[in-house]
């Protein structure tokens, strides 16, 4: 006849249940630290190379937003722009990117948004969304006047229309910007 466990000693299932949801919590939260911290904080541009399709270096510059947006689930809470901008084989690009989310952007039709350098007025941002891109990134119309204007400013203030979210604003500081490409 077997002894019943003591009240002071769970069975070993119970543990699973209890430990296991804290342990996923965990590496949740480390793995999404690990993502923030890769991408760099906000203000500061960060700086890569990859090896492009052609077998030529591709140079990238993204800067994370300063300020985020709230959003209701299944979205983040806590949702971020990233600004990208590229020298490919292709030529300049410029990417905005959310961290979670929608952009309305149909890739039949492109999309605009408005931009703000610094104290000037809002203009139109003329988008286009690609259907291997998601629905998370928008490709910039005309980059290189896009590029140039990021290179003067101080500031810039970004809106575009989100599912469920409105036409949030999201605000960069892109003083720094070294880019000779």
């Amino acid at each position: 006849m077997k002894t019943p466990p003591s009240p002071s000693t769970p069975p070993r299932s119970r543990l699973r249940r209890l430990i296991l949801p804290g342990v996923v919590a965990c590496v949740a939260i480390v793995a999404a630290f690990a993502f923030n911290a890769a991408r760099g904080p906000a203000g500061a541009w960060t700086y890569s190379t990859e090896k492009g399709a052609d077998g030529n270096e591709d140079h990238f510059a993204t800067l994370l937003s300063s300020n985020r947006i709230s959003q209701k689930p299944p979205y983040d809470a806590e949702t971020t722009m990233e600004i990208v901008v590229g020298q490919t084989a292709k030529g300049p690009e410029a990417t905005l990117r959310v961290s979670s989310g929608q952009l309305m952007c149909p890739s039949y039709a492109g999309c605009t948004g408005t931009v703000r350098f610094d104290d000037g007025p809002e203009r139109e941002l003329r988008l286009e969304g690609f259907l291997q891109s998601g629905t998370r990134t928008v490709f910039v119309k005309e980059p290189k006047p896009f590029i140039a204007a990021l290179m003067r400013a101080q500031r810039v203030t970004i809106r575009k229309a989100m599912l469920g979210a409105g036409t949030p604003r999201f605000e960069f500081a892109v003083a720094g910007l070294d880019w000779d490409y």
